[in-house]
């Protein structure tokens, strides 16, 4: 993987309308890339203190949190899931052998994404969806003008929460709202997932790690 090029950029009420990103934050993220011939686990941690007095976590809420593995992604999703659930909320239960998925309540609001493509549901790997209405039977999303309406039951098995991502999963995304960065002292964290998750946003203000 080489990463060399800072493309994040500010989203406008038009869709088709993009602002340049936070030159600000452009040029803190490059430079943490590795000079020619330095060693990305030596320069490590100095990058994650740098990363850290930049965009320090005081507590804001978070809209997304991005980590490192997939149990810690299961893990905070579910208890995400659980504290922004209403009363009324929907519940789906996952009872398949997929690692990625697991049981969710479900409300009309709800962000999720799709985990795999489904073409019998019109269903595209990795793009994002609100759930419109939802009863135990059926569920419909919305995604722009676009609408499906599938078995609520399905729903855990075909599409994710993004309460919380891993950093791996969230390469190419622009995430709207405030993301947490946390495990930055993971033994398997990298310089690279470090700029990745960093580059995940267009501004400055919107990202912070702990």
């Amino acid at each position: 993987m080489t990463l060399n090029k800072f493309r994040r950029r500010q989203a406008t009420p038009d869709p088709l309308v993009f602002l340049p990103g936070d030159f600000q934050h452009f040029t803190q993220v490059g430079a943490l890339y590795p000079k020619d011939g330095e060693c990305e686990d030596r320069i490590l941690p100095a990058a994650i203190r740098a990363a850290r007095h930049s965009y320090p976590y005081k507590g804001e809420a978070i809209g997304t949190t991005l980590c490192l593995t997939n149990k810690r992604r299961l893990m905070l999703n579910e208890l995400e899931n659980g504290r922004l659930a209403p009363i009324g909320a929907v519940p789906c239960v996952y009872e398949g052998s997929d690692p990625r998925a697991q049981s969710m309540l479900l409300w009309p609001g709800l962000k999720i994404s799709a985990g795999q493509t489904n073409r019998k549901h019109g269903l595209k790997n990795a793009l994002s969806w609100v759930v419109e209405s939802v009863n135990i039977e059926w569920c419909t999303l919305a995604r722009g003008e676009t609408r499906l309406t599938i078995p609520t039951v399905e729903v855990a098995r075909l599409l994710r929460l993004v309460h919380a991502l891993t950093i791996d999963s969230s390469q190419s995304l622009t995430l709207q709202g405030r993301v947490l960065l946390v495990k930055t002292d993971h033994k398997h964290f990298s310089l690279r997932r470090l700029i990745v998750a960093l580059g995940r946003v267009p501004r400055a203000d919107m990202i912070h790690v702990q």
